[in-house]
């Protein structure tokens, strides 16, 4: 399945059926999302964010929050910008580097691996691609997603892509903001916040 169509059955289950059974998801870069017959969700890894060699795969916990000795994690700032990056830092925090904003390609590619990376770049190209359908880029004034439903699909595609961001051990808090509100993603909290957003999925649309 791919993450589009994961972010779309996540989306359903969570907003539309009644009754549910328990369901797992598991997107390609090892984000695996399981929805719980009273509609709870919990959220894991299958494998670190860089795999061994061999390939094998183990599933770990969720990390806990980085003590206060451990240095600084990053914290980035995720949302839309036609034909920029989709992650920045956010400029506020002394653990990032000083006087850079947007996080190039290369150090997103070193620090998550190729899987993060792929999905991330497919995410940001169907908003590309959308935009300019849309001639936004020449002062339409239309949203990227006229449709209601594949803009939540595609902002549920970026929610699952912060997610997994959030729970690297070198990231102290992931915000997001695909369209209208923003959120904070935090280690200790992932479950939750992916839960109420999900809840509340329209006051995150324009």
């Amino acid at each position: 399945m791919s993450n589009h169509n994961s972010a779309q059955v996540l989306l359903q289950l969570t907003t539309t059926l009644k009754y549910i059974s328990k369901v797992t998801i598991e997107t390609t870069y090892g984000l695996v999302v399981v929805v719980n017959p009273d509609k709870s969700i919990t959220v894991q890894q299958t494998t670190a964010r860089k795999p061994d060699s061999e390939g094998e795969s183990s599933r770990l916990p969720n990390p806990e929050p980085q003590s206060q000795e451990k240095p600084l994690g990053y914290k980035y700032r995720v949302f839309p910008e036609y034909l920029d990056t989709f992650v920045w830092y956010d400029s506020t925090w002394p653990g990032n580097p000083e006087d850079d904003f947007n996080v190039d390609e290369d150090e997103l590619m070193e620090r998550y691996g190729e899987a993060w990376n792929k999905a991330y770049d497919d995410w940001r190209e169907r908003y590309i691609v959308a935009f300019e359908e849309q001639e936004c880029q020449l002062g339409s004034y239309q949203h990227p997603f006229p449709d209601k439903e594949e803009r939540r699909a595609w902002v549920v595609e970026g929610l699952l892509l912060v997610c997994w961001l959030s729970l690297q051990p070198d990231v102290e808090n992931v915000e997001y903001g695909p369209d209208a509100e923003k959120v904070d993603f935090n280690k200790g909290s992932v479950d939750a916040t992916l839960q109420s957003f999900l809840e509340e999925i329209e006051k995150y649309l324009t």
